[in-house]
């Protein structure tokens, strides 16, 4: 091939790939939460070929001049493809990456290229993904309390993270669309001790009431990106119900959709302080007798990854559980009670009288020697009157 042409086939070849510019950004998203990898390209053209390819990944997504799509096969999730490239943005020159639902593994190296016929555009997007909070693990957890109890609102990032901004907040019953907050309950505690790690955002509601049963959200920012995670607190009691010769308990929670089924365990301790479980009882309600009502009573409940949380019942609480179908039936002993209560009530009648007898002798045998002048006066007069009379 002689020179001129060598000249011009090497011309023709670095205009035809002189728009090749790697232009490297990165991007930085919660797990969990949807990336748009940028890819951008100033020359147009409808039948243009699109490659997105991962480092040590293969391709991700592409596009031939047919208009053919293509996806990898490890982006499927239960059937949903979870990348895309919006067609009404190529007319634009658009041609940035969606991904749904990102997980830790989708970090990492990735290229784009757009070939327009004439030119051919390269961009290298670099994908870092936080993990956030590790603790729920997985958002609207579910977190199960007794009434009275201590409850702990885990919010924990990733060891290393210092989240600022740290934020709870209660969020109302409504839409799913749409959450407004509500106000904390006043059990309510999220100051950090000194021993808490700048990562532990964690709460504690103390003590738990039924009120404070429902959603919890605790957000923190993370290099510019705000990281959130819902929960939900469930309460439960137990309600009891007294009838002739037994005693009906009723466990109930605040939210029972996960409940699979309960139990009851009944435990007895010795004259030496040794405990031991006696019977256990199935489902949601049991009666029993007065006489073993006096021994611990525990529900447990649980749910198809197994037991989700247990409350306890003792004789000399039930003063504080609340509930529909509580009763009160009055005590056999009432009568003697009444009756007793009567007889004290005369005898601290009959104790005051006596007090106030007892202080009015005091007041008379004050003065001894006026009394004894108005005795002899009153004597005499009476004999002057006899011998009046006599005459």
């Amino acid at each position: 091939m002689r020179l001129p042409e060598l000249l011009c086939g090497g011309i023709f070849l670095f205009f035809f790939i002189s728009d090749v510019r790697p232009e490297k950004v990165e991007v930085l998203v919660a797990a969990g939460s949807q990336a748009v990898l940028p890819c951008k390209c100033r020359s147009l053209s409808s039948d243009s070929a699109i490659i997105w390819s991962k480092e040590r990944g293969g391709t991700v997504w592409r596009k031939q001049r047919s208009g053919l799509q293509y996806r990898g096969s490890s982006w499927a999730q239960k059937g949903t493809q979870r990348v895309q490239c919006p067609h009404q943005q190529f007319e634009r020159g658009d041609f940035s990456l969606q991904i749904d639902a990102v997980t830790k593994e989708d970090g990492g190296t990735y290229t784009c290229m757009v070939d327009v016929g004439r030119w051919v555009t390269q961009s290298v997007v670099t994908l870092r993904v936080l993990t956030g909070i590790l603790q729920p693990s997985r958002e609207d957890a579910r977190l199960y309390a007794a009434v009275g109890s201590a409850a702990s609102l885990p919010c924990i990032f990733s060891p290393g993270l210092k989240p600022s901004e740290s934020l709870w907040e209660k969020l109302k019953p409504t839409s799913l669309f749409r959450s407004a907050v509500d106000r904390l309950p006043a059990s309510f505690s999220s100051s950090s001790s000194p021993a808490q790690l700048p990562w532990d955002k964690s709460a504690r509601l103390d003590p738990v009431g039924l009120e404070d049963e429902g959603r919890y959200r605790c957000s923190g920012t993370v290099e510019g990106q705000r990281l959130a995670r819902n929960m939900k607190l469930i309460v439960a009691q137990i309600v009891q119900t007294k009838e002739k010769g037994s005693v009906t308990l009723s466990c109930q929670l605040s939210d029972s959709s996960d409940v699979t089924k309960y139990d009851w365990v009944q435990t007895t301790s010795d004259p030496n302080g040794t405990e031991s479980v006696r019977s256990v009882l199935k489902g949601k309600t049991v009666r029993i007798s007065p006489e073993s009502e006096q021994n611990q009573w525990t529900c447990r409940f649980y749910g198809k990854q197994g037991v989700l949380g247990n409350i306890t019942h003792q004789a000399q609480l039930i003063g504080g559980l609340t509930g529909p179908g509580k009763s009160s039936v009055p005590s056999r002993n009432t009568p003697t009670v009444v009756g007793l209560s009567l007889l004290l009530l005369v005898l601290l009648l009959v104790l005051a009288q006596m007090y106030k007898n007892h202080q009015r002798r005091k007041r008379i045998f004050q003065y001894p020697a006026l009394e004894t002048m108005v005795h002899n006066i009153s004597n005499e007069r009476e004999e002057k009157n006899r011998n009046r009379a006599r005459k």
